[in-house]
């Protein structure tokens, strides 16, 4: 809660200056589950690295570390070291209301959605679901880039044939999109671009639901968690091997209902989002919500946490962490001068061994006076 947050970071604000977390430490331990020595002494190496980490923002540094230790929890490795983190199944959402001190943690990705797949999300909220990730439109029209037809034939048709042969073709891609839903029994298809009215139409008649115009982001920590390749056309689903299912359920922020930040307009407005979550993942799928009283605040925490969990990453992945403010910078610009002043001297003393070479060779030197 509010007051636990307050406290906690009381507690940390008066051992910063003597660099002492093993009280924090200690009672971010009680609050997890029992677990061996071994994956206790790794915690505490994360937390202790996050905290010096956090530049202050130790709130969100927890965030931070509870995000990478349940990637941990559920990688195959059993040294933090060599672990390896996906950050991009770390999806961030924003709330509106709330203080910072509220933002929290939850597990799955939570994407926003309309007011229809929201119902159908509470009607399939039990039920395992085959998902389909397209990067790219669904319509007739649609190529990816790079596309090249290197068969291109001419034919002569009438306006009436032509609209007939087209109507024909359109048929024919709208029932394999629809054969391919069946045959696959897919439950979720999630998509990046513009999806055909027809084929919306055919998910709303069929209980599929249908989320249009994600990220890529969002399209690949899905990926990375169910093992689902990111297909560019639904045909091509026959090709691949399915991966694991997925539930959904409606989502609510816990603060003023529905109310979260729509960034078009500026300003808090009524919408809906579920919470798309994997039993089994193959790396944890989670998301922090960011809140704040203001847009301004809210987009500070935002990057605050982003640049605290690359911080913690690339000292997991590299093994090294360079000391800031501006002492790395000091320290080679001292490092520069010292290389400044070295070339010079070496430039010096080959020009020096270039006139010696000329002396030893040359019978006669003239010496002007230039005085």
């Amino acid at each position: 809660g509010y007051d636990d947050t307050n406290a906690y970071v009381r507690k940390i604000v008066k051992m910063q200056d003597k660099c002492d977390y093993s009280a924090v430490l200690k009672e971010i331990s009680t609050k997890k589950a029992p677990m061996p020595a071994k994956d206790r002494k790794a915690y505490e190496i994360l937390s202790n690295l996050g905290l010096k980490l956090s530049h202050g923002d130790y709130s969100l540094a927890r965030l931070a570390i509870d995000a990478l230790w349940n990637q941990y929890q559920h990688s195959k490795s059993s040294d933090l070291n060599a672990c390896r983190f996906h950050l991009a199944t770390i999806n961030v959402i924003e709330i509106s209301g709330p203080s910072i001190a509220e933002s929290s943690l939850t597990s799955g990705i939570i994407i926003k959605c309309t007011n229809e797949i929201y119902s159908l999300c509470k009607r399939r909220s039990m039920e395992k679901l085959n998902i389909i990730l397209i990067n790219g439109d669904i319509s007739f029209q649609f190529r990816h880039i790079g596309y090249e037809d290197k068969y291109k034939e001419v034919t002569y048709i009438t306006a009436g044939q032509l609209n007939t042969g087209r109507q024909t073709e359109e048929e024919k891609w709208l029932q394999l999109i629809s054969n391919n839903l069946f045959q696959n029994n897919i439950g979720l298809l999630a998509v990046k671009g513009y999806v055909d009215q027809r084929v919306v139409d055919l998910c709303y008649c069929n209980d599929i639901i249908l989320l249009s115009e994600l990220t890529y982001n969002q399209l690949k920590a899905l990926s990375l968690s169910t093992g689902n390749a990111i297909l560019t056309y639904i045909p091509d689903l026959h090709e691949i091997q399915m991966g694991l299912t997925v539930t959904v359920k409606p989502w609510i922020c816990g603060w003023n209902f529905k109310k979260t930040l729509d960034r078009k307009i500026n300003k808090a407005a009524t919408s809906y989002h579920i919470l798309i979550d994997c039993e089994a993942p193959n790396t944890a799928l989670q998301t922090v919500t960011i809140c704040g009283t203001s847009s301004a605040s809210i987009k500070s925490a935002q990057l605050r946490f982003k640049s605290c969990l690359n911080r913690i990453y690339n000292t997991l992945r590299f093994g090294k962490c360079l000391p800031g403010g501006g002492l790395t910078e000091l320290v080679c610009s001292e490092a520069l001068k010292i290389l400044d002043d070295f070339v010079g001297k070496m430039a010096a003393w080959k020009q020096a061994i270039h006139i010696v070479k000329i002396l030893a060779n040359s019978d006669y030197v003239i010496i002007t006076d230039t005085k």
